[in-house]
């Protein structure tokens, strides 16, 4: 029945013996601090239920970020920026992976820079399908309502009831518009404008709460719940003893060849990308792997060779973010991996080599 009726169930300890007594039902389970039960009153048998629930929604201030508007891209000057730098880096030397690959990420940012517009988001809250013309009608509404209640004249009321009902019109028009865009076949290709229109119509707020350190004490600036966030992961890897392992002595098998990466593999994988994938650490967009696919191409496979011959990796690609979800049933977890693509790239490349060896 809770689930149909789209609500949760807050009390999950038992209230008396080893029953649960007490239901708390919540629409808004993103609101809860806290519910536990404490010792009961007097000679009472039931427990207490304490429940620490906040009213008001605590919605994030936005920050601004920068977005690239890919439909106005110039792809084809983005791929003749490439062609034209890869003469002076085919005969670059680089001191190791780390130069080099600070190399091309400067080239394709560079290219990014000068062909791909951006506009920043806005700070305010606001419905995905707002677009520029209906909040120039809404600040030309808002005005109007200000000159109609100063004046208090027919003329401007019915002027500022004429704009309210035509910003109401086109709203529920550009609203209508933007689910049947979203809700369409590119849904699976693409569902973040989907997922973005349903955390628009969340009421909960969507931040990480506040976390206690070890001394006990609640903690809410960013770069304190960072470290927390961290220590707790850490704490699940097991240091071992690796002084007591046994001698295997010589392998029977025979030495596996060196790995030569092929440019045409390269862009096969560049070619299968998802565009809309989110970017990784690495802060390259995966359109412009996708896009400049023929143009990148030589560039990685330069890059991914080097990694594999000096068995190092960029000191970028380490920064992956590796999120342990531990579950309450068992000492098991769910493992959540957003690396950058080149990252995938080179893990792919090896397992694929790795397999055609063990054939």
């Amino acid at each position: 029945m809770a689930a149909n009726l789209n609500i949760q169930q807050l009390v999950d300890k038992p209230t008396r013996g080893d029953n649960t007594l007490d239901v708390l039902f919540t629409s808004h389970p993103g609101q809860l601090n806290r519910c536990k039960t404490i010792p009961p009153l007097g000679n009472s048998d039931h427990d207490i239920v304490l429940l620490d629930f906040s009213h008001g929604l605590q919605k994030p201030k936005q920050q601004k970020r920068k977005i690239y508007l890919w439909k106005k891209a110039n792809i084809a000057m983005i791929n003749q920026h490439l062609k034209e730098k890869y003469n002076i880096f085919k005969n670059t030397d680089f001191e190791d992976v780390n130069s080099l690959w600070t190399n091309i990420k400067g080239l394709i940012l560079d290219a990014i820079n000068q062909h791909v517009p951006t506009r920043n988001t806005l700070t305010k809250h606001s419905h995905p399908w707002m677009n520029s013309e209906l909040r120039r009608l809404s600040n030309k509404k808002q005005r109007a309502y200000t000159l109609a209640k100063s004046s208090g004249k027919t003329r401007d009321i019915k002027k500022y009831k004429f704009l309210k009902s035509q910003l109401q019109k086109e709203a529920r028009q550009a609203h209508s518009n933007y689910m049947e865009d979203i809700v369409s076949d590119d849904l699976q290709k693409n569902p973040k404008r989907f997922w973005s229109y349903v955390k628009s119509r969340k009421q909960d707020a969507s931040q990480i709460v506040t976390l206690k350190s070890k001394d006990g004490f609640l903690h809410s600036d960013t770069d304190t719940k960072v470290s927390i966030l961290n220590q707790q992961f850490q704490s699940v890897y097991t240091k071992e003893d690796t002084s007591t392992l046994p001698d295997l002595g010589t392998s029977p098998h025979p030495t596996m060849d060196n790995i030569v990466i092929h440019e045409r593999g390269v862009y096969k994988l560049l070619k299968g990308l998802r565009p809309f994938k989110a970017t990784g650490p690495d802060e390259v967009p995966t359109n412009i792997l996708k896009q400049a696919a023929e143009s990148l191409a030589p560039y990685l496979t330069r890059m991914f060779q080097l990694s594999l011959d000096e068995g190092k990796i960029p000191d970028e690609w380490r920064k992956v973010f590796d999120l342990k979800h531990h579950l309450h049933d068992d000492m098991a977890y769910d493992r959540r991996k957003n690396s950058d693509c080149c990252t995938d790239f080179c893990e792919t490349l090896v397992n694929s080599r790795a397999m055609e060896r063990m054939k």
